[in-house]
């Protein structure tokens, strides 16, 4: 299968970080994967943060293993392959640099659609840190959000 990442709404950028447990997206949230690329920058290293367990099923875990393989061994977009090809994806796209709040500027973040699910990634060019983070949802996370900006009087 052939994934996109897609470029964030601003209602949507909360979601690439931890969110509190009263958002009514919360109630979509699986878990993240954290990730880095080593001190070398071309190593690949990763830890699974579970949210709510029963939400955690073999289908899922089938679709966050095919996005993650993808966006590692991608030739057009090889963006989790390595620090350089992440960061040289950034650089060519500053329109996916986060605005939020007091956010660092060396966070960038994209969101990949697949059937049943919404993959928020969280891209961060800093060498001997976290380089990504993706945080998994249920794809009714986008109904939630359209819901609460239609609350709001926002238009997505």
């Amino acid at each position: 299968m052939r994934y996109r990442l897609k470029e964030l709404h601003p209602s949507e950028q909360e979601l690439v970080f931890r969110l509190d447990v009263k958002n009514p997206c919360a109630a979509c949230f699986i878990g993240y994967v954290r990730g880095d690329f080593g001190r070398n920058g071309n190593e690949f290293y990763t830890s699974w943060f579970p949210g709510e367990e029963s939400k955690n099923t073999d289908v899922f875990k089938k679709s966050l293993d095919d996005v993650i393989n993808y966006f590692r061994n991608d030739f057009e977009y090889p963006v989790l392959h390595s620090f350089r090809e992440m960061a040289d994806f950034c650089q060519l796209n500053p329109d996916l640099r986060l605005d939020y709040h007091h956010c660092d500027p060396v966070n960038y973040a994209a969101k990949v659609e697949t059937p049943g699910y919404v993959f928020y990634i969280r891209f961060i060019v800093r060498q001997n840190d976290y380089n990504f983070y993706v945080n998994c949802y249920e794809s009714t996370v986008i109904d939630q959000i359209t819901k609460n900006e239609r609350e709001r009087g926002i238009s997505l």
